[in-house]
């Protein structure tokens, strides 16, 4: 987090998010597709590791099943699948 003002901006706390968590999250069927849903309470903290607070984040990420190794490849960059 950031405190900008006209003439300079200075950190004054961050929160780390785990996206292991919603990778990781079991399948829920939702109204027109299937989510997975994570909800995780972060701790705000100072440059110098002084809680401040907490801060609720909540994901969805729609999973489009399984893709084929041609669409992979297909939207690899360039030189990604050279091995």
């Amino acid at each position: 987090m950031l405190h900008q003002d006209k003439n300079s901006s200075q950190q004054t706390a961050s929160a780390t998010l785990d996206l292991k968590e919603i990778l990781s999250a079991p399948l829920k069927q939702a109204a027109q597709a299937k989510v997975r849903v994570s909800d995780q309470y972060l701790s705000v903290k100072t440059p110098s590791g002084q809680t401040k607070g907490l801060l609720r984040v909540l994901m969805y990420l729609e999973d489009m099943g399984p893709i084929s190794t041609e669409e992979v490849v297909e939207s690899a960059p360039t030189g990604a699948t050279d091995y």
